[in-house]
């Protein structure tokens, strides 16, 4: 079995050698590469290949006209959008990615977006940077105000806690029912538009949630 890796994992060289060594013990090849997003070299690459791993480096769907072996697509990613995942299915190609890896950073990372941007914190540092007072920059908290989480998956769900945590009425708008404490009420879109303070999205793109979000929601 020829296993290649498309992209670096951001893994130290020594536990990528390890796995290495495991593989060829096997009996299987393992063939790395640099990541790249020149079409022709990518067919070349995925040619041979039975299984491919990447983690968010854009698969374009004609990569895989070449690929006659390739039977399993290994995202080390959480996302599944930047690979052909239709054109895979219809060539009974297997796709696994790597939900909940990064639960906690991404939602620590929401929570910190939403703090910077209610303290108005570039615009602060900038003016401290140039010897400024901060004027009329006038900063809010998150306690006592409506954030609204668009996809309660794990991450969505997390970040709703540490909203909660923080004192913000949570509202949740979900294709299906969601039963957690820190959840105030779970909303059509409609709702959870007009009444955010802040808006946190946590949706995959797919065919459904495509444009999901825009003018048309805004105005309404």
């Amino acid at each position: 079995m020829n296993i290649v890796l498309l992209e670096s994992l951001g893994i130290p060289q020594g536990l990528l050698d390890s796995y290495r060594s495991q593989i060829e013990a096997a009996g299987h090849r393992f063939t790395v590469y640099e990541r790249t997003s020149d079409v022709d070299t990518l067919k070349e690459e995925v040619r041979d290949a039975d299984v491919l791993i990447l983690a968010n480096m854009p698969l374009p769907d004609s990569v895989l006209d070449q690929a006659d072996h390739l039977r399993y697509i290994d995202v080390a990613f959480t996302g599944v959008d930047h690979i052909p995942v239709k054109e895979a299915l219809h060539r009974s190609i297997a796709i696994s990615n790597a939900s909940g890896y990064a639960t906690e950073s991404v939602a620590e990372l929401a929570i910190a977006m939403m703090i910077l941007l209610a303290r108005k914190v570039p615009a602060l540092q900038q003016a401290c940077r140039e010897g400024k007072a901060k004027g009329r920059l006038e900063g809010w908290t998150l306690q006592n105000r409506t954030v609204g989480i668009a996809g309660a998956g794990k991450i969505g769900l997390r970040t709703a806690q540490l909203a909660k945590s923080m004192g913000a009425r949570v509202l949740a708008f979900n294709r299906s029912q969601v039963h957690c404490d820190w959840i105030d009420e779970q909303v059509p879109l409609d709702k959870l538009l007009q009444e955010s303070d802040i808006l946190s999205l946590h949706l995959p793109l797919t065919d459904q949630t495509r444009g999901l979000i825009g003018k048309r929601s805004w105005s309404a």
